[in-house]
């Protein structure tokens, strides 16, 4: 893998790792119980990651093939997206990607590691001349390339560990 795509998917398998270390501490209730009514898990949060991380790459399959280039539209998305994640601010979620409540940290576990390895793969894939290029087509923001496509990473992962549920008591 290209050093500067490594650099981003190293700190993105350590937040993952980190995540999942903290969760195989705890006992099965913990995982489940939410803070409050209203947010989720903590394995529900995992399940979200995993659900978004699965998505993008189903969008990295439709760009095979693609000769569209990542443009001003997509640097604009990912800086924006990058900003609102690193703040403070909530961001809602889109329906698709709420989690259907796994439970069962092993299947969770797998299933990321599953979709790591897509997605490690298809990084390892990519050249100092196939750098600036498609890498995935996100609906919204279009063609996007592998550095972009890491930096959302980063920043969804960060904005979740920032929010992180064990971090909160329960107000049951």
């Amino acid at each position: 893998m290209l050093t500067e795509l490594d650099t981003i998917y190293r700190k993105i398998e350590e937040r993952r790792t980190e995540m999942i270390t903290r969760l195989e501490a705890l006992p099965d209730a913990e995982r489940m119980m939410p803070p409050t009514t209203l947010e989720w898990s903590a394995l529900q949060v995992v399940e979200h990651l995993i659900m978004y991380e699965e998505l993008v790459c189903n969008w990295r399959a439709r760009a095979v093939g693609a000769t569209a280039s990542p443009s001003w539209k997509g640097r604009g998305f990912v800086g924006l997206m990058t900003w609102i994640m690193r703040s403070r601010l909530r961001i809602p979620t889109l329906p698709e990607l709420q989690p259907q409540s796994e439970s069962n940290l092993l299947a969770l576990c797998e299933r990321w590691r599953v979709v790591r390895v897509n997605l490690r793969t298809g990084l390892e894939a990519v050249t100092q001349e196939r750098l600036p290029t498609v890498f995935i087509l996100h609906p919204i923001a279009g063609p996007l390339n592998a550095m972009q496509v890491l930096q959302l990473l980063d920043a969804h992962l960060m904005y979740h560990q920032r929010h992180w549920p064990l971090e909160k008591k329960p107000s049951h």
